[in-house]
């Protein structure tokens, strides 16, 4: 548990405790949005084996991402789109259809101060994260998060993904 979830445990009152602790994501079938779009691969892309975009909206509409957690504890997770492992390139969040094994092992951490289902998506390092694009159908940025430094922090809208089943 990370230093950051023990000291938000200790400063809400216990009748949160079951929803933080239920804020760890399975390994399934989700629907990500941010705002009013929904993440993931365009409905028509190009038929080569390059990397394909990670893209937010409306081109996406009805695609899910499959999050598999890595390990049996911890926010560590492989996300796919399309069936394809995603990773950072270029500073821009891309599904690999080839070189799978280079796949980025994200992280995931819910952001319960932002609402129910809301989470943050990094690099294992944290230096970087998910960031939605300022234009709908634009791919998802992975840059530096910006957050306050209050606890817990606070995230841009744009750095905060609303995860649900699908």
């Amino acid at each position: 548990m990370s230093f950051n979830k023990l000291l938000l445990l200790m400063i809400l009152p216990l009748s949160q405790l079951p929803y933080i602790m239920s804020q760890v994501l399975q390994s399934g079938t989700y629907v990500v949005r941010n705002g009013d779009f929904e993440v993931g691969r365009n409905l028509r892309e190009d038929r080569t084996l390059l990397p394909k975009p990670v893209v937010l909206g409306p081109d996406v509409q009805g695609t899910t991402l499959e999050i598999e957690q890595i390990g049996s504890e911890g926010n560590n997770y492989l996300i796919k789109a399309r069936g394809a492992p995603t990773a950072n390139i270029n500073n821009l969040v891309s599904a690999l259809l080839t070189n799978e094994e280079t796949a980025e092992e994200w992280r995931i951490e819910a952001v319960p101060q932002h609402g129910e289902n809301r989470y943050i998506i990094t690099t294992q390092d944290q230096e970087e994260g998910w960031v939605a694009p300022d234009e709908p159908g634009a791919q998802i940025n992975c840059k530096p998060l910006i957050s306050t430094k209050s606890f817990p922090p606070m995230y841009l809208p744009t750095e905060v993904f609303e995860i649900v089943s699908a």
